[in-house]
């Protein structure tokens, strides 16, 4: 049961992490993608 709980908690902590990683991404790389689309 113990180690149930703590996979649980690691994969909702590294969740959270790609989850904040993601939208970082999203936030820097969306104007970049929409310039290109408007050169384009």
């Amino acid at each position: 049961m113990g180690i149930l709980s703590s996979t649980v908690k690691i994969f909702e902590q590294s969740s959270i992490i790609l989850f904040g990683i993601y939208s970082s991404i999203r936030k820097y790389y969306t104007p970049l993608f929409q310039s290109i689309i408007i050169t384009l």
